[in-house]
């Protein structure tokens, strides 16, 4: 129902209300007692003869003022209200950093007025959608909420989706030089590794599975993110089944690209990224020693520190899922909005951490991280990638990760470094395709 609809309801029944009282106070005042000096006995009479009066269809009414009055003042009354706190539980940012983001993307959205209609007030656009991503609710339900119908709804949620895309390469930006140093320093701090600008690493979004596949099969999408030191993103892709191997995702994404045809523009001299065993060891990327082969006790504390390093990027991924519930387990119909989507909550994401009012982020960064845990100990139903090659081995790279385990002391003359194969142990009990035009993958990096 439009608000317009809403309008000629709401005044109908107030005016068979308002009609109703006028004439029971007629007929009251028309047989009570002009004598009487008893005020209250007179209000009391009032109203007993008001609930006799109001039949079932006013009693309807009433009601119909009610709820509606209550949906059109959700955004207009209720809304404005909230405290700064309340505020952030329920859209999941600050107060601060939304109205930072209304005057982004407020153009963006202001759409044609079509047959005389006004358009959707771009305040309760980005609310609704905001209310989207923090809850699991459904459309219809959301759409009841902030009192528009579904196919309003969904143009503002497109609408929204594409303003934020837009905005993203101006959000998810590869540090500078300067902004680097400071990284490498605040890094270095948790496990001693030195020139450390990023650790790269993957998670996966459960999705609805597609009209045309196997609906017994639970199916993945996969968010490859590269993080700081403050748990923002410096790089994000998405749109990758989760059959397909992390190294592979890595490999096709632009800022691996990016890294081996122009690594200057990224890294200073001795500065690189860090990710996990499922990435190849690369002079830019250092992953950890592999326990086949020669694995010395040095080997073991370097894999130590590497994974204390990394825990930045656990923490990322915790904050991203506690802050947006929605994609805890993602119900889109349409396959060719998933990535889309997943790159507007980075968006969205890195815009929360760069208001210092973004009080409750210790709280969605805890329930992200325990919703993690149960789902690693649990069985979803979502198939990921089989890994059984081996991983190449980069002579430049093992020499560099060799190096910097010299640099930390770990690494001695009398010391053997490890044999640099690794494999990958099976990720789970099969492999699936879920096929992603390649024209919806996105990713966001230095250009």
């Amino acid at each position: 129902m439009n608000t317009r609809e809403n309008d000629k309801r709401l005044r109908k029944a107030l005016l068979g209300v308002v009609q109703n009282l006028l004439s029971i106070c007629d007929e009251f005042l028309a047989t009570s007692s002009s004598s009487s000096d008893d005020d209250e006995l007179v209000l009391e009479e009032l109203h007993k003869r008001i609930k006799r009066r109001r039949t079932s269809a006013e009693c309807s009414a009433i009601a119909e003022v009610v709820e509606v009055s209550e949906i059109r003042s959700f955004v207009e009354y209720t809304v404005p209200r909230f405290s700064d706190n309340e505020f952030q539980s329920h859209f999941r940012l600050s107060i601060d950093a939304f109205e930072w983001l209304l005057a982004k993307v407020d153009t963006d959205l202001q759409s044609k007025r079509f047959a005389g209609r006004q358009t959707v007030d771009t305040r309760k656009q980005l609310l609704a959608f905001l209310w989207l991503f923090a809850t699991s609710d459904s459309f219809r339900s959301v759409g009841s909420r902030f009192d528009l119908p579904k196919g309003t709804l969904h143009a503002c949620f497109i609408r929204v989706l594409h303003a934020l895309n837009c905005l993203g390469p101006a959000v998810i930006t590869w540090p500078d030089a300067d902004r680097r140093k400071v990284i490498s320093t605040n890094l270095k701090r948790l496990g001693g590794l030195k020139g450390v600008v990023g650790i790269v690493d993957s998670t996966y979004i459960r999705v609805k599975a597609p009209s045309n596949s196997d609906r017994n099969i639970s199916y993945g999408i996969t968010l490859q993110g590269i993080c700081d030191d403050e748990c923002q993103f410096t790089d994000c892709f998405a749109g990758y089944p989760t059959s397909v191997a992390d190294t592979r995702i890595f490999r096709q994404s632009d800022i691996y690209k990016a890294f081996v045809s122009n690594r200057s523009d990224y890294f200073s001299p001795k500065e690189y990224i860090i990710g996990d065993e499922d990435y190849e060891i690369k002079p830019f990327c250092v992953s950890p020693y592999n326990k086949s082969g020669v694995y010395a006790r040095w080997h073991s504390e370097f894999n130590q520190r590497h994974a204390q390093t990394r825990k930045v990027i656990e923490r990322t991924f915790g904050l991203f899922f506690g802050r947006f519930r929605r994609f805890r387990d993602l119900d889109m119909s349409k396959t060719d909005h998933i990535p889309a989507t997943i790159i507007a909550a980075c968006v969205l994401h890195n815009i929360c951490l760069t208001q210092p009012s973004d009080v409750l982020g210790a709280q969605f960064e805890e329930e992200g991280i325990q919703f993690l845990r149960d789902r690693s100990t649990s069985d979803d139903g979502v198939a990921h990638a089989v890994v059984t090659t081996f991983l190449p081995a980069d002579d430049e790279g093992t020499e560099f990760r060799d190096q910097l385990a010299r640099e930390m002391g770990l690494l001695t003359d009398e010391a053997t470094p490890a044999e640099n194969v690794k494999s990958s142990a099976p990720k789970s009990r099969g492999t699936i395709t879920l096929s992603i035009p390649e024209s919806i993958r996105l990713s966001l990096s230095k250009a």
